[in-house]
């Protein structure tokens, strides 16, 4: 596609709070022993895409940025969010049936495809948008090559209270 914006200028797209949402449960692992209650979410994504302008004069397409956030939210929509990479939590199938959490003295056990298991050590706010913005900007990236300067993803726990995972393309990097 051909770039029609002027040097140095950029333009912001973004999928405002409210628009992707989903609701799940997750629990922090603070230690090898501490952990805090299972609780859940209605969480949030708001997501913002910079880059130049492309024909027809748009960074990317609105509804195609919604349809992608939503396909990485879908699956943790109504799920218990596990974090797999967690060192001192112990997952565990039992049959096919169940997945056991454990972690010291604790013990928890969910039904399986109640379950997601997340690719990160901890279930944070933080991480979320890391983990969505990581399959987001590959998405991205697949579908218009070279064209996104920055990609920033919120998550919101509550209305008031959010963390937020950056990607800037960097000097040199290739934008092919």
């Amino acid at each position: 596609m051909e770039r029609v914006t002027g040097l140095g200028e950029g333009f912001e797209i973004r999928i405002g709070r409210g628009a992707v949402q989903f609701s799940a449960a997750h629990f922090l692992v603070f230690g090898p022993d501490s952990a805090e209650a299972v609780h859940g979410h209605d969480f949030s994504v708001e997501v913002a895409v910079t880059g130049n302008l492309l024909d027809p004069g748009w960074v990317m397409d609105f509804l195609v940025l919604h349809r992608f956030v939503q396909e990485i939210v879908e699956p943790l929509d109504h799920k218990v969010l596990l974090p797999a990479k967690n060192p001192w939590l112990r997952l565990e199938m039992l049959g096919d049936e169940l997945v056991r959490a454990s972690l010291g003295k604790w013990s928890w056990q969910f039904p399986a495809v109640h379950c997601f298991l997340l690719p990160v050590c901890n279930v944070t706010a933080e991480l979320l948008a890391q983990y969505i913005g990581g399959i987001l900007k590959g998405r991205i990236e697949a579908e218009l090559p070279g064209s996104m300067e920055r990609l920033r993803v919120e998550v919101f726990e509550t209305p008031h209270y959010s963390a937020r995972w950056t990607y800037v393309r960097q000097e040199g990097e290739s934008r092919c």
